[in-house]
């Protein structure tokens, strides 16, 4: 019997659509577009739709019901919100719609979309995404798609990485899994480096340093303490819902 593996990606610029058909799919954009989404469904948000263009975005921007937040290389983009989280949920998202664009995230989950189930994963939606896949998905093979960054290496998205296989692989049912050599590298950095150096290299990451150039609120500095909200944000026909799970 062939066993399920777990094979890494380290940007979306690897992904090959037609080779995730019959996988679980974890996409990572730690800083900032699945944290965004997840923090979104935890205050109230219906639904956020993830788009891969400017265009596409804006069209929806005469709909009073939809919240429009984007960036494109980490800077504003006109017509839209800035997609802070913190500014975003400040301003109100109860029972709101967001149409979301983001330069690395909403673009690796839109070319993700051929997975047989499709999961927004970050720091705080680790236990949930271990959870449901180890309950729901044990016997398909798993891609985890580090969203990264413009085409390069991101460091946060590996340690987040590296974060949801700790805790999948703590599940002795879970022993039996295959792991590729991306995943047993963003594995083994998380298992053997201390929690504050983990902190550390969050909050020192090349991302983390340019959001907090612009005035982004310090969201990586809540990634090491613990919260893990009871859902898992997942891709279904084009928008991301929450999917709960117990944790």
């Amino acid at each position: 019997m062939t066993m399920p593996r777990i094979h890494l990606l380290t940007k979306k610029e690897d992904i090959i659509p037609e080779k995730l058909t019959h996988h679980t799919v974890i996409v990572i954009d730690t800083l900032l577009a699945t944290t965004t989404m997840a923090m979104l469904l935890e205050h109230g948000a219906r639904s956020v739709v993830p788009v891969q263009r400017k265009e596409e975005a804006l069209t929806a921007a005469n709909n009073a019901h939809l919240i429009i937040a984007g960036e494109q290389l980490g800077f504003d983009t006109e017509g839209m919100k800035r997609p802070d989280p913190y500014q975003l949920i400040n301003e109100g998202v109860q029972d709101k719609e967001i149409v979301l664009l983001s330069t690395n995230g909403t673009v690796a989950l839109k070319q993700s979309q051929k997975g047989k189930y499709i999961y927004a994963v970050s720091p705080f939606t680790v236990q949930a995404a271990a959870n449901i896949v180890s309950e729901k998905h044990s016997h398909e093979s798993m891609i985890i798609v580090c969203s990264g960054n413009h085409g390069r290496f991101s460091l946060e998205d590996f340690i987040t990485a590296g974060h949801f296989l700790s805790v999948f692989l703590e599940n002795k049912n879970n022993a039996s899994w295959e792991l590729s050599d991306g995943s047993i590298a963003a594995y083994s950095l998380y298992q053997h480096t201390p929690l504050n150096e983990v902190r550390n290299m969050y909050a020192t990451s090349e991302t983390a340093s340019f959001l907090h150039r612009y005035g982004y609120h310090p969201i990586w500095d809540s990634f090491t303490q613990g919260i893990h909200y009871p859902f898992v944000p997942q891709l279904i026909h084009g928008k991301i819902l929450k999917k709960h799970v117990t944790i």
